[in-house]
């Protein structure tokens, strides 16, 4: 987990709120060197890359390498977006001119569903927040968790001040933190979540937010 290069920040690293640019994209060009001078890479909200002067580069340079270096099939391509196949993977990837990515599963399209204006795709992948900063709460967490089985996602993103950072916050609205029991033992897999508490490690389970025109473009690539 760490900050945006933009606004300094927590990431939580949710898809569709937030992206990763990697420096494998950057060419050996001027501009990619002043990129590089200046950090301006990394983990970022989406958000902030999109209000930033930094995004339509970004997008760019993802859309060359997806197309040009992994030569991914092009789906479809409109003023906003690019739309490429991984078929290797069973996915499909949305490259914004923003400089956002989101890659979507045959299997989470398939499970989509329809909310005002577009639709949201569940996601479910492995989640560890490193809380050492906020000790009361990692211990509130731990012990949910330890308790139930969970805790809400918009609840963590609440405390940590994150909010604004959101840019579809519809697709979080469900979210939780979730524990696969290790043990049979209760008592003991409480005990030991509680002990790591200021270091959070679990599951995560929340939707990516496809508006209506997206999501069409996607479904008709399959």
């Amino acid at each position: 987990m760490s900050n945006c290069f933009i606004c300094g920040n927590r990431v939580l690293g949710l898809q569709g709120q937030d992206v990763f640019l990697d420096t494998f994209y950057l060419h050996d060009e001027i501009m990619d060197q002043h990129v590089t001078d200046q950090q301006a890479f990394g983990d970022c909200h989406a958000i902030c890359l999109a209000d930033s002067a930094r995004g339509d580069f970004w997008g760019k340079r993802i859309r060359e390498n997806m197309m040009l270096v992994r030569h991914f099939s092009l789906l479809a391509e409109t003023s906003s977006i690019t739309l490429v196949r991984n078929q290797a993977m069973k996915e499909s990837v949305i490259i914004d001119r923003s400089g956002l990515v989101i890659y979507v599963s045959d299997r989470s399209l398939k499970k989509s569903r329809s909310v005002v204006e577009g639709w949201l795709l569940p996601i479910q992948h492995e989640f560890n927040v490193d809380l050492s900063d906020q000790p009361q709460l990692a211990r509130i967490i731990s012990i949910s968790l330890a308790t139930t089985g969970q805790f809400p996602l918009h609840e963590l993103i609440k405390r940590l001040d994150l909010d604004r950072y959101l840019l579809h916050p519809i697709a979080v609205k469900d979210g939780k933190l979730y524990q696969i029991p290790t043990r049979s033992d209760r008592k003991l897999r409480q005990a030991s979540i509680i002990r790591q508490s200021l270091f959070v490690s679990t599951q995560l389970e929340y939707s990516i937010y496809l508006p209506q025109h997206v999501w069409e473009l996607v479904s008709s690539g399959l």
